[in-house]
């Protein structure tokens, strides 16, 4: 019982080491991404459905990268 109380201490604390890990290092991301513009370019003519999906796409992208950058097609 208690080898399995040990495992769960030590399974937990290295989970939340990796949490703590990942969260540091988002906001080097968010840094970065600020105040840029991302260009998105579509593939084929304009006015196609590939178009109009970059374009659906590219509206609300920015708002789930951290930093918020613009995003232009």
């Amino acid at each position: 019982m208690r080898k399995y109380i040990r495992k769960i201490t030590v399974l937990g604390g290295l989970a939340l080491s990796m949490v703590a890990a990942q969260t540091a290092s988002a906001d080097a991301v968010a840094d970065f991404y600020k105040g840029k513009k991302v260009t998105h370019v579509a593939s084929y003519g304009a006015g196609g459905n590939y178009t109009l999906y970059s374009r659906l796409v590219a509206r609300h992208i920015g708002k789930q990268i951290p930093g918020n950058p613009n995003i232009v097609v």
